[in-house]
């Protein structure tokens, strides 16, 4: 996890682990997502503060798990929901980009307890981001080149 800064835009990277308990047997009792997600909490916390983040026009997440719940969403991702939106809404975030469903998914702002949208790619998309500072392009393209979608935040 970490921040970084391109132009207008500031970047916030979050690493949401793994999506299962960290007792699950896939991990064979050596994970630890649990306690690293909250020690990602706190440093976001202080993250999001830093000039360079709380300055920029725009700020945008990123992070491998989406940070929304509904009736298919679990562990990880509810825990996320819960503990970072509050942060990244207070924030002031634009936009969060994320992926791990291999579905494009589109999660308006406000829907979810998110005052940002949240997009998501599907495995067999990408998405080509740009701003001038006041909006945010987002175009999501297959993997032949063909543009799917299109959104402006």
């Amino acid at each position: 996890y970490y921040t970084f800064r391109q132009g207008p835009v500031a970047f916030i990277v979050l690493d949401a682990g793994e999506d299962k308990p960290d007792e699950d047997v896939e991990y064979g009792s050596l994970a630890d997502f649990d306690t690293y997600r909250q020690t990602q909490l706190e440093w976001l916390k202080a993250a999001v503060k830093r000039p360079e983040v709380a300055s920029a026009p725009v700020k945008i997440c990123l992070m491998h798990i989406p940070a929304y719940k509904d009736n298919t969403t679990w562990y990880s991702q509810n825990w996320v929901a819960d503990n970072f939106v509050p942060v990244l809404n207070d924030a002031g975030v634009n936009l969060m980009l994320s992926g791990h469903i291999h579905d494009h998914v589109y999660v308006p702002a406000g829907q979810n307890g998110n005052t940002f949208p949240i997009l998501c790619s599907s495995n067999k998309e990408r998405f080509i981001v740009t701003s001038d500072g006041e909006t945010i392009e987002v175009k999501a393209y297959d993997t032949s080149g063909n543009l799917t979608e299109s959104y402006t935040f």
